[in-house]
C-alpha cells in the first residue's frame, strides 16, 4: 500500500493530469432496467456494457492512471486519487471507515461514477462479508462444549484452524438446499450477498485462491475441546485472509476489472445475517463429524432404502422383525436412520466400539438445535467418499451459480452389502469395507432360538444398531442387536 505521507505530492501533480473523457453511451441494443448515467436509480450490470466500461478503464490506465499505476501497482489507489482527489479514501484496506460513498453523479462522467462505485462497493463486501463469518464463529464456537460434551468422546479429537476457516467462508455453499435455509425465505439482500461470492468472487481464481486455499502453511492443530477459546486466533487469520483478497480486488487492475466486469456487484445493499445460520452450521458439521470419526463412530448408507416403507410393509417385505419406522419426524428420522428425500437412501450412525448404541436421541438434539442436518452430516460425507475426496480437507470450487464445499463432514461412509451370502455372513457386512468384529456371529447369550419356527431353529445374528442389510429380511437366520 502506498504511504500516506505521498499523497499530498501526489495529489498536486496528477491535478494536472487530464480526466479521461465521458465514452459516449449507445445502450439501444440492451434492454437495461433504467438509466445508465443515474447510479442512484440504476444498478443493472448490463449499464457496464452499456458504458463501454471495458473501454474506458483500458484507456484510463494506459493515459490519466499510467505514471500513478506503474509507479505504485495500486489501482484504487490511484484512481481515487486523480478522480476524488479532494476526499481521499484508503479502499484497498479491511474496516477503514474512510472508504464509504454518496455517489453523486455531479460533475462526474458516468465512467467514472460507476467505476467509484465499484471501487468502494468491493471495498464494502468484503467487510460484510468478514464480519458475517467472525460472527457465526462466535455463534458455533460458543457452542462448541455442548457438542462435544453430548458426543462424550473419551478419544481427544483434533482439528485443523485453516479447515475451520475454510468451512466458515464456504458455508454459504448450504444455501439454498435441504441442508440450510430455504432460498425462498432468503431476502432479496441476502440473495445478493451470495451472487457475489458465487457469480463474482468465484469466477475469480486469484481471488478464491487467497480467501479458499488448499494445503496452507500456517495450520494450527487444537483439540475439538478447546476450539471454543480459539475465536481470537480465528479472528485474526480471517481479517488476514481478507485483507490479502481485498488487496489484490482493489490494487491489482486486471483483478479489479476482472469482478467488476462480472457485474455481480451491481444491485440492492447486502444483508448477510440470514446467512450467518448457514456458516455456523457448516462449522458445526465440521466438528460433530471429525469427533465422531475420531471416537470409531462412522456413517453407514442403505441405498435405495426407505426404512418407513420397510416399516409400514412389513408383511409384503418378509421382515424378519419390527424395525419400528412408522414415520419420519420434521428432521427425516425415525428410529436409528435419516433418511434423504433426495438420495432415496437411508443413514446411521455405527459405533464399532458399541454397535448397539442408537443415535437416535443425537440426532434430535444436534437437527432440533440447528448445529447440523442429515444432509450436512450423511450426504456430504458420502460425496465426499464417492468423489475420493474423504481423509482430506475440506475444499471449495465453483460451478455456474453454485459454491461447492466438499467433505465439511469427515464420517467415514460404508454402505450395507444387500448380496451377502449366509454362508459368507461374517465377512460381508459391507461392500466397501472389513465386517467389524462379532458381526454375523451366534448371539452367545440366546444360541439357537427354536421360538421362531415350529419346525426348525432360526440362528440369531449379531448385527449392529441401525442395520438395514440383508438379515433384517426372514430367511435363515434372525437377527439381534
Amino acid at each position: 500500500m502506498v504511504s500516506f505521507s505521498n499523497v499530498a505530492w501526489l495529489r498536486a501533480a496528477l491535478a494536472i493530469l487530464p480526466f479521461t473523457k465521458a465514452i459516449p453511451i449507445d445502450a439501444s441494443h440492451l434492454e437495461v432496467r433504467g438509466d445508465c448515467n443515474n447510479i442512484g436509480t440504476t444498478q443493472d450490470p448490463l449499464c457496464w456494457t452499456a458504458l463501454n466500461m471495458t473501454a474506458y478503464l483500458n484507456e484510463w490506465i494506459t493515459t490519466s492512471g499510467k505514471e500513478c499505476y506503474d509507479e505504485f501497482k495500486d489501482f484504487a489507489y490511484c484512481y481515487l486519487s486523480v478522480v476524488m482527489p479532494a476526499t481521499f479514501a484508503d479502499c484497498s484496506t479491511m474496516n477503514m471507515q474512510s472508504c464509504d460513498y454518496n455517489i453523486v453523479n455531479g460533475s462526474k462522467t458516468p465512467q467514472e461514477v460507476h467505476t467509484l462505485y465499484h471501487i468502494y462497493r468491493i471495498n464494502n463486501f468484503f467487510n460484510q462479508y468478514n464480519a458475517a463469518i467472525i460472527s457465526a464463529a462466535g455463534l458455533s464456537l460458543g457452542r462448541i462444549p455442548a457438542i462435544v460434551s453430548n458426543i462424550d468422546t473419551p478419544k481427544s479429537s483434533l482439528l485443523d484452524l485453516s479447515n475451520i476457516l475454510t468451512v466458515l467462508s464456504a458455508g454459504l455453499s448450504l444455501i439454498p438446499g435441504p441442508a440450510g435455509i430455504a432460498a425462498s425465505t432468503l431476502t432479496k439482500s441476502a440473495q445478493a450477498a451470495i451472487s457475489v461470492i458465487v457469480g463474482g468472487i468465484g469466477q475469480i481464481p486469484g481471488l478464491t485462491r487467497v480467501l479458499f486455499p488448499t494445503g496452507t502453511t500456517d495450520s494450527k492443530i487444537v483439540q475439538a475441546a478447546e476450539l471454543s477459546s480459539q475465536l481470537s486466533t480465528l479472528t485474526s487469520q480471517l481479517i488476514a485472509r481478507f485483507d490479502e483478497a481485498l488487496k489484490l480486488a482493489e490494487t491489482d487492475y486486471t483483478t479489479f476489472l476482472a469482478l467488476a466486469q462480472t457485474g455481480a456487484f451491481y444491485g440492492p445493499t447486502w444483508d448477510f445475517s440470514q446467512l450467518t445460520t448457514s456458516m455456523a452450521l457448516a462449522l458445526d458439521s465440521y466438528v460433530i463429524s471429525t469427533c465422531l470419526e475420531g471416537n470409531d463412530i462412522h456413517g453407514v448408507v442403505g441405498v435405495a432404502t426407505n426404512p418407513q416403507a420397510l416399516s409400514t410393509n412389513a408383511s409384503a417385505a418378509n421382515l424378519a422383525y419390527d424395525i419400528k419406522c412408522p414415520n419420519y419426524d420434521e428432521y427425516g428420522v425415525c428410529n436409528a436412520w435419516y433418511y434423504s428425500n433426495n438420495t432415496q437412501s437411508a443413514y446411521t450412525l455405527n459405533n464399532f466400539d458399541a454397535r448397539q448404541i442408537n443415535y437416535y436421541s443425537n440426532y434430535q438434539l444436534w437437527f432440533g438445535e440447528g448445529w447440523t442436518t442429515g444432509e450436512a452430516l450423511f450426504v456430504n460425507a458420502a460425496e465426499c467418499m464417492q468423489s475420493g475426496r474423504f481423509g482430506q480437507a475440506p475444499s471449495v470450487d465453483f460451478t455456474v451459480g453454485k459454491v461447492n464445499l466438499h467433505c465439511i463432514s469427515q464420517l467415514r461412509m460404508y454402505t450395507w452389502d444387500m448380496s451377502c451370502k449366509y454362508e459368507a455372513r461374517t465377512r460381508c457386512e459391507f461392500t466397501d469395507g472389513e465386517a467389524q468384529g462379532g458381526y454375523g456371529q451366534w448371539d452367545n447369550k440366546g444360541g439357537w432360538n427354536n421360538a421362531w419356527s415350529s419346525g426348525g431353529g432360526y440362528e440369531r445374528l449379531l448385527v449392529p444398531a441401525g442395520y438395514l442389510g440383508p438379515w433384517i429380511v426372514a430367511g435363515e437366520g434372525k437377527i439381534t442387536n
